[in-house]
């Protein structure tokens, strides 16, 4: 009857009122009996929900003698389930059971999380501290991230301070050592998201260093996005590459003419060069002909290729017609086939054939080979006849030309 009136009802709400109060109605000496009955049931979405409207009923009358159940099932998403309710009801019997689990009783990363986030909403410190006691090493590392990135959204002057009070003892762990200062700066961008003024200020007074450095790096973005030029300014007396290119990419979505005078303005060198492709790969979006312009004045060298290989990518998603038209431009060389060969992989996805033909004109004979097989392929499931014809015609190799054409699959005939 349950079974009929949920698997009938169109709306959520109704449906998972309905199954509250069916779980509601089933007795504690019963759980095990339904739970088995539930597992035969052919709709999979269905049985998942009487599962979940059960297993949440038993677990707040008996949480050891649910997750027995569902282990003994072998049942892990349940497990799950089982668990979140748990941690909600007694979070201490629940830490208290995970503490005797081992890999083989299905000890997961999720299960891990679930019991972090539950624990840090409460005491974030004692979350840390369970961490490094309880969770096996091959699994705490990954926790890290969620559980600071969640204790930031809610004290992130609290987080930051934690992350630095664990650096010197947290110095013998190799690998803990860039992790810190890149969770430094998942904090610090979130701090800087709540209040950007503040969390300025703390990263300003930093130390200076790899920490100092992550963190302004995240914070420079959106400081950028609020006020670019005292952004600006305070990047280019830092003189960090990273900082400079958020700053250009940041303030090249609101005024790309300007960003794009204070990154030609820095001096040279690999601070300057980030800034302005950070420019370029924004700007392109909306402007790629004026980017091109600006980028055509630029002194012959590395700067100026890059910026041009930079401009292409975007330039090639919004007008292929345009970017082909540039490429016609130039010189016959590795700088042409550098050129062409991103062009392709551009555009390949969707003009395969186009792809196929501008692949063809690549000079370098293993660029050549490479490009038009990739966009081969890519032409062959969107237009298989023309392609076979175009790859026939083509001067591949022949092995190449009977691997592409064999790889197409015979329609079937009734």
């Amino acid at each position: 009857m349950v079974l009929q009136a949920a698997s009938a009802e169109v709306d959520p709400a109704a449906r998972q009122n309905l199954l509250r109060e069916w779980a509601q109605s089933v007795g504690l000496n019963a759980m095990a009996e339904t739970l088995a009955h539930i597992e035969q049931v052919a709709d999979p979405e269905l049985q998942s929900a009487f599962r979940l409207a059960l297993l949440s009923r038993w677990t707040e009358l008996d949480a050891a003698g649910a997750m027995q159940a569902v282990q003994s099932f072998r049942l892990s998403d349940a497990q799950t389930t089982v668990l979140r309710v748990w941690a909600e009801e007694d979070l201490s019997e629940a830490l208290s059971w995970f503490g005797k689990q081992t890999a083989a009783d299905g000890l997961n990363q999720e299960h891990c999380e679930l019991l972090v986030r539950a624990l840090g909403q409460h005491d974030p410190a004692r979350a840390l501290s369970w961490m490094d006691e309880a969770v096996p090493e091959s699994l705490r590392h990954d926790l890290y991230s969620p559980f600071f990135r969640q204790w930031a959204q809610r004290d992130p002057a609290a987080a930051a301070s934690m992350l630095l009070q664990l650096a010197d003892p947290l110095q013998g762990k190799s690998d803990f050592t860039a992790l810190g200062n890149v969770l430094l700066g998942l904090v610090a961008g979130q701090w800087a998201s709540a209040d950007l003024n503040s969390a300025v200020a703390w990263a300003q007074a930093l130390p200076e260093g790899a920490a100092k450095s992550e963190a302004l790096a995240q914070i420079s973005y959106r400081w950028a996005g609020t006020d670019p030029q005292t952004a600006a300014s305070y990047a280019s007396s830092q003189n960090d590459a990273r900082m400079l290119s958020n700053v250009a990419g940041a303030w090249a979505e609101r005024e790309p003419h300007a960003a794009a005078n204070y990154a030609a303005g820095l001096p040279s060198g690999s601070a300057q060069d980030a800034a302005v492709i950070s420019v370029v790969s924004v700007w392109a979006r909306s402007e790629p002909m004026t980017v091109l312009d600006w980028v055509r004045e630029f002194s012959e060298g590395p700067l100026r290729e890059r910026a041009f290989d930079e401009l292409l990518g975007p330039w090639a998603g919004s007008d292929p017609a345009g970017a082909s038209a540039w490429l016609h431009t130039l010189a016959d060389g590795a700088r042409r086939d550098e050129a062409i060969s991103n062009f392709v992989r551009v555009i390949e996805g969707v003009y395969p054939e186009s792809a196929f033909q501008w692949a063809a004109t690549i000079t370098d004979e293993g660029g050549r080979l490479q490009r038009m097989q990739t966009s081969a392929r890519a032409w062959l499931t969107t237009d298989p006849a023309a392609a076979q014809r175009g790859i026939a015609q083509s001067d591949l190799p022949e092995h190449v030309k009977n691997e592409l054409l064999g790889s197409i699959t015979p329609p079937s005939h009734p």
